[in-house]
């Protein structure tokens, strides 16, 4: 029986309904994390009035996800290469859902800015690992493509972001709790923007680990359990195919590390060749993207 690795058992299986799913989760995660951080725009018109905000709190409450998500975005990669890529997410939009809802309903905009930071802390995870999740089930040669069908996403949550906007806002739904506390339309529309993200949550727990993962990790059999599910669900008999993984040879550096340390030493590879010049330039990218988005919207409503 040959040996073969993940990307040549994962040649092997075949594309088809198993990799279909993983992009259908990677799809929804992603766009909760664009419509979570999109609506914020909408919030800032709105409550504007019933506030009373100021141009420099109005710069707060549009730049508190943006903040939660930097000072996450640091512990990220640790966590998903300790814990699993799929707990990762799946803490991140339990945490992001819980919190977006608890901001819906913040009486303030300071109680409304401080849970917004912590909505960021979580949605981070889901912002980022996403994509990462998606191609540890695909081989390389697949990964281009469904990378692009993912990123359309993006353009699913800015086409229906407004959408629910349109449909909610002209309305003027509201529901009074007490005589000082008003659930104004703007606080439904937080809550529907989440939608997305409970679809993400419930169709991330039917789906296993990656492959990739579970195999650097030394858990030999969940990895192929995990490509068991993969070749089910193309309709594949895993027996047939002969597949055979070769174990990895883990960093025994790492393994004697600290927390700390394993922190640090995985951040100073990023500024050692090759990795310098691609890193420092996502980086440019991101932050510019974020920082022109952010700055549009309190320019735009002062």
């Amino acid at each position: 029986m040959p040996e073969s690795d993940i990307d040549t058992a994962l040649l092997t299986i075949g594309y088809g309904c198993g990799q279909l799913i993983i992009l259908a989760v990677s799809f929804a995660t992603t766009m909760f994390s664009v419509t979570e951080s999109m609506g914020i725009g909408y919030v800032i018109v709105r409550t504007s009035c019933e506030w009373s905000t100021s141009r420099e709190e109005k710069t707060f409450m549009a730049s508190a996800l943006l903040g939660g998500m930097v000072a996450s975005g640091f512990f990220l990669g640790f966590l998903a290469d300790r814990y699993g890529r799929k707990f990762t997410i799946r803490a991140s939009l339990v945490g992001a859902l819980i919190f977006s809802f608890v901001t819906a309903l913040m009486p303030n905009q300071y109680a409304f800015s401080t849970t917004r930071i912590v909505v960021g802390l979580f949605l981070s995870g889901s912002a980022s690992l996403a994509i990462g999740f998606l191609i540890e089930f695909h081989a390389p040669r697949w990964r281009p493509k469904v990378s692009m069908l993912v990123s359309f996403a993006v353009g699913f949550a800015l086409v229906s972001c407004p959408l629910f906007a349109m449909m909610l806002l002209p309305q003027n739904v509201s529901v009074k709790v007490t005589d000082n506390y008003v659930l104004q339309d703007w606080r439904f529309l937080v809550m529907t923007l989440a939608l997305p993200g409970i679809v993400a949550l419930i169709s991330i727990s039917f789906v296993p680990e990656t492959p990739y993962f579970l195999l650097s990790a030394g858990r030999m059999e969940e990895a192929i359990e995990s490509l068991k599910w993969v070749a089910k669900m193309n309709g594949k008999m895993w027996d047939d195919l002969k597949i055979e993984l070769t174990p990895l040879h883990r960093d025994t550096l790492l393994e004697n590390m600290s927390v700390c340390k394993e922190l640090f030493y995985e951040t100073f590879r990023l500024f050692r060749p090759p990795f310098t010049c691609r890193f420092v330039g996502c980086l440019l990218i991101l932050f510019g993207v974020f920082f022109n988005w952010h700055g549009s919207v309190v320019s735009d409503h002062p």
